[in-house]
């Protein structure tokens, strides 16, 4: 089955719950109860479940967004216009020490987002009928 043409209200709110469990294995579980819980909140009634997936994917997109490549780009770009070090060269960095001072950590890394964000977007992308499953044309129609 290329797409989602077949899917029931059963079908998506299973699909729902097992997106959240991969979101929280992910190690993003703080983002998904909160995610969650917004979700709820904005939709009153009983909301179209395929509707509630797309919503969550597209937030869950949102905030991976933060992390990708291009953004991260932008921060060390857009830092560096602002502080400068002694000699007049911009600081395209920041560390954060925590509570104990025992680590820190660099929060303009090369750590990104970008490969989770694809998949995701991907994802939201067959959900609103935009494209394919993963990209895949449905070459059955």
């Amino acid at each position: 089955m290329p797409g989602f043409d077949d899917f029931d209200d059963r079908d998506w709110r299973e699909t729902l719950a097992e997106l959240r469990l991969m979101v929280a294995g992910a190690g993003f579980g703080d983002w998904d109860s909160q995610a969650a819980a917004a979700l709820t909140d904005a939709l009153e009634g009983r909301p179209d479940p395929r509707v509630q997936v797309l919503r969550y994917a597209r937030s869950f997109a949102s905030f991976l967004k933060v992390r990708s490549a291009w953004n991260l780009q932008r921060l060390r770009v857009d830092l560096g216009e602002i502080l400068r070090d002694e000699d007049g060269r911009p600081v395209a960095g920041a560390v954060v020490v925590d509570a104990y001072g025992d680590r820190t950590e660099e929060i303009l890394e090369e750590r990104t987002s970008d490969a989770l964000l694809n998949v995701v977007e991907a994802f939201a992308d067959a959900v609103a009928g935009e494209s394919g499953y993963f990209g895949e044309e449905d070459d059955e129609r």
